[in-house]
């Protein structure tokens, strides 16, 4: 204990010395390191113009808890997309890594034009329960190919599944319930070999069967909720 009281006096005495420039200087670069956005501007944009290539409409959401999560993105005094609802970073290198938009009363169409597959940094995708007005599922999610964790379900998707999704091979957790999917699980989803949950709930897909040589689940020891 008074070693260390000992040593804290040393470095005050020393740091007390320092001229005032040098002084200063400290101050101002402990000032902008407190100050200066966590989020990389460049994933800030991308994240606002994806926010405004939809409308909001509470018709969008089931969930009587929904709510516009986007609603907070703006520049501005909260500039920091780290501090958006919503949005997670990671404290050390700014990036985002998940975006919760779960019941976010989202409502319009997404392709793989769309600026949320610049966020290549992203392990969390939860976009469960807006309205993407009957869009295909883009293929460009294999962009992300750090996902561990991708909610699709109960979000006015059509159509097929894309084979790049067997691309996203950290996938732990995949739900596409709730969508008006047909054709075939496809065969490449037999890569996912990390899957421990797949939700294939009410989706017509289900209904058509397995592909004729079926490695999606039974191969990586998932469990299908139907």
């Amino acid at each position: 204990m008074e070693l260390s009281q000992s040593l804290f006096f040393i470095f005050m005495r020393s740091f007390l010395k320092l001229p005032l420039l040098h002084l200063a200087l400290i101050l101002i670069t402990f000032f902008f390191s407190c100050v200066q956005p966590l989020c990389h501007n460049d994933e800030s944009i991308a994240l606002l113009q994806f926010k405004d290539s939809f409308v909001i409409d509470k018709f969008a959401s089931y969930e009587p808890s929904a709510y516009p999560k986007t609603a907070s993105w703006a520049q501005g005094k909260n500039r920091d997309c780290c501090f958006w609802d919503g949005v997670k970073c990671d404290e050390e290198t700014g990036h985002v890594i998940a975006l919760h938009l779960n019941s976010s009363c989202l409502h319009g169409s997404i392709n793989s034009a769309s600026t949320l597959f610049q966020l290549s940094q992203l392990q969390v995708l939860d976009l469960y329960d807006n309205d993407f007005n009957q869009s295909q599922i883009p293929s460009a999610l294999a962009d992300l190919s750090k996902l561990t964790y991708l909610d699709l379900g109960w979000s006015g998707f059509s159509g097929l599944i894309p084979s790049s999704i067997g691309k996203l091979t950290m996938l732990t957790y995949l739900s596409l319930s709730q969508n008006k999917l047909n054709g075939e699980i496809p065969y490449a989803s037999g890569n996912l070999s990390r899957l421990t949950y797949l939700g294939l709930a009410d989706t017509p897909l289900w209904r058509n069967g397995p592909p004729v040589k079926p490695v999606s689940c039974n191969a990586c020891g998932a469990r299908y909720r139907l």
